[in-house]
């Protein structure tokens, strides 16, 4: 004799499928339910100012002027930024280089970047970089 209760394989499969759920979901979150969860909170560090200053190529004074006059961190670094129009990017290389060289003579961590776009520009971007060592990102990877 089989005895029918009304509920089929379906209701069944259905209900261990979301007990399942419930279980996976509560071992992702980490936290057991015998113990309290602890607020982990950040050690109290004072925030540098991400970006030191901007400078641009047509300023009235120069780079090394200008340079002279911004705080010296060992965290900064300047970032020459050459845009382009992609008619004369040799040329543009040459100008990034001689800002790199006086960033360089300056006593300063110094990066080149060159970007194609609608018109020509140069900045010196002197920002903290989180980084020991400028530039090694792709090759570390």
């Amino acid at each position: 004799m089989i005895f029918r209760t009304g509920q089929g394989w379906q209701t069944t499969t259905a209900d261990l499928a979301l007990i399942l759920f419930l279980v996976v979901t509560a071992a992702g979150t980490g936290v057991r339910a015998d113990r309290p969860q602890r607020v982990q909170r950040p050690a109290t560090v004072a925030a540098p100012t991400p970006l030191a200053g901007v400078y641009r190529s047509g300023d009235s004074e120069t780079l090394t002027a200008w340079l002279s006059a911004q705080a010296i961190d060992d965290r900064q670094v300047a970032t020459v930024l050459v845009r382009h129009d992609g008619t004369a990017m040799a040329q543009s290389m040459e100008r990034g280089l001689a800002y790199l060289a006086e960033i360089d003579a300056a006593g300063r961590e110094g990066r080149l970047v060159l970007e194609q776009g609608a018109s020509e520009e140069i900045l010196v971007l002197l920002t903290y970089d989180e980084s020991q060592e400028p530039g090694t990102a792709l090759a570390d990877g």
